[in-house]
């Protein structure tokens, strides 16, 4: 019946990795087809190989797949009797064993499956036909042959010694570089220092690769800044190609390469006649190479803005920079790429050009150029977007909210980590001095006076001087004046204020007033005298916007003597 069927199927279920033996016969093949002896005959069998007699095919066991899946969740400890003394045929190193589990001995595997392996495949080979693990025999054991390499054809790269004093010093250079990091600057650039510099010619190649490698690398500008600001303090000033030049300085081969660099990349995103014919197949390969270019003149705009604020450049050349993008000479209208550049400076260099008198009304004028940009309806949304967001930048005092994806060192990865759960975005202030580079004086220029400077009201002494040029009233200037309680050096300040204005034509009868003060002997001449001196020897940074300069000067120089 089928309870004793059950009960029979359960106490003939094999051992843990038993050898499942199959007839040859063609009914035998499927497993789960296969019929349970009568346990009198298993134990027949089983005494048979205990004995280590060969057991033929007809009186191999035959236990289906579901037995073997029923006997897998017993206990070992519970074996049937009719399965107990099971002649396992394994490998002599039994895979899969259990702690504890009896060992298992290798014996005569008779019955297995037509085309089984009779050195112990197992249980997987007999039911399967296939095994995990192949038996190292000999034929496994040989080696395949081993692939040879290609000759390398005459045009391979081949390593080898540099050959010129150019090829070393560039190696020397990218190979530092290449390692470059802000936890590593301060070694890096003492690196460099090490490097033996023959001539001006040397250093501008060490420069023009630094500067390569900003324009690849733009999450690394400010870090190259910093060592090219490092290393304008160590590398030292070659002699002048002639009589009338000015040493070779670094800052100064600086300022060449940067300029030249500038004017070699492209002014716009649209595709050259050359693209057009290269790329004529091609139209992904030209987008990938317009922007490449973009991005390269973009990093360039970033390299410079970092150079400034870390005082390797003058208040001049950003202003002759911002000039180029947002008014060119040649054109209405600048190009979008030009805006975008442009913006990209200001967001980089804002805040502190913004600190400066001068660098103030710079930037008053590159905003209101941004502003006839706006409603002139040339550019897309995009480009208008980029313009209302810096407009929106300067109105609140540079200070933004933003992602700095920019390179840190491991201890600042760390504290951010720290704060994982906190919002990953943060105020900052847009175009800051680094706090290493705020007490550091620019290089060339005096320094500072212990003593803390007047405070002079600069709008007061403008304004009482518009004044005078609208009514000439002498003596309302003078009593205006005296009520400001200045001291020598608040006067010396405010002509500074006064010449600023004068200089560039923006203030007029400036003469009359100097003069009209010199009478009443709250100016003297000197002081008057001694900063148009000064003046005179800037009158580089505004002769592009002002030719008439110098006669202002003379005017005033004229007036009080």
């Amino acid at each position: 019946d089928e309870e004793s069927e059950t009960a029979g199927s359960r106490d003939s279920s094999p051992g843990p990795g038993a050898v499942v033996a199959l007839a040859d016969s063609p009914e035998s093949t499927s497993v789960c087809s296969a019929e349970v002896k009568e346990p009198e005959e298993q134990a027949t069998s089983n005494d048979a190989r205990a004995a280590g007699d060969a057991v033929e095919d007809e009186d191999a066991v035959y236990y289906s797949v579901q037995e073997l899946l029923r006997y897998k969740g017993l206990d070992y400890g519970e074996t049937p009797e009719a399965v107990s003394n099971l002649t396992i045929g394994m490998d002599d190193k039994p895979r899969g064993l259990r702690p504890g589990q009896p060992g298992i001995h290798r014996r005569h595997t008779g019955g297995l499956r037509p085309g089984a392996s009779p050195s112990g495949g197992g249980l997987r080979e007999s039911m399967f036909g296939t095994r995990m693990g192949r038996a190292k025999t000999e034929g496994n054991l040989r080696r395949q042959p081993t692939a040879t390499l290609p000759e390398a054809s005459a045009n391979a790269y081949k390593i080898s010694a540099p050959k010129t004093r150019e090829e070393k010093l560039e190696r020397q250079v990218r190979s530092l570089l290449n390692k470059i990091a802000p936890e590593n600057l301060d070694t890096i650039a003492s690196r460099m220092e090490e490097i033996e510099l023959e001539n001006a010619t040397e250093m501008t190649q060490v420069i023009k690769i630094i500067l390569g490698k900003a324009l690849d690398e733009p999450h690394y500008s400010a870090t190259y800044g910093d060592m090219v600001a490092v290393l304008a303090d160590k590398y030292p000033a070659f002699p002048a190609e002639t009589e009338d030049d000015k040493p070779q300085t670094l800052q100064r081969l600086l300022l060449n390469a940067t300029q030249e660099q500038y004017e070699a990349l492209p002014r716009t995103a649209k595709p050259t006649a050359e693209q057009k014919e290269k790329f004529a197949d091609d139209p992904a390969g030209m987008e990938e190479e317009i922007t490449r270019q973009r991005k390269r003149v973009r990093a360039m705009v970033h390299f410079i803005g970092n150079l400034y604020i870390r005082k390797l450049l003058v208040t001049k050349v950003v202003q002759a920079l911002l000039k180029d993008l947002a008014a060119p000479a040649k054109k209405k209208y600048p190009e979008e790429l030009e805006v975008d550049c442009a913006c990209d400076l200001l967001s980089t260099i804002g805040f502190t050009l913004d600190s400066e008198p001068k660098g103030k009304m710079i930037i008053d004028t590159i905003v209101g150029r941004l502003k006839e940009l706006q409603q002139s309806g040339k550019y897309t949304t995009r480009c208008l977007c980029v313009m209302m967001d810096t407009l929106d930048l300067r109105s609140n005092g540079w200070r933004m909210k933003a992602k700095r994806e920019v390179a840190k060192t491991l201890k600042e990865v760390g504290e951010s980590a720290k704060h994982k759960n906190a919002l990953t975005f943060e105020t900052v202030i847009a175009g800051a001095r680094p706090k290493h580079v705020a007490a550091k004086p620019v290089k060339g220029a005096p320094a500072p006076s212990p003593t803390s400077k007047p405070k002079v009201d600069q709008t007061k002494v403008i304004r009482y001087v518009q004044y005078f040029a609208d009514d000439e009233d002498g003596d309302a200037l003078i009593q205006e004046w005296r009520d400001m309680a200045l001291s020598a050096e608040g006067s010396a300040m405010a002509v500074q204020f006064i010449l600023e204005k004068a200089v560039l034509g923006s203030l007029k009868k400036v003469a009359e007033a100097l003069k009209c003060l010199v009478d009443a002997d709250l100016i003297t001449r000197e002081t008057i005298l001694a900063e148009i001196a000064t003046r005179e020897g800037k009158l580089e940074e505004v002769i592009l916007d002002c030719p008439k300069a110098p006669a202002h000067l003379e005017a005033i120089k004229g007036a009080i003597s």
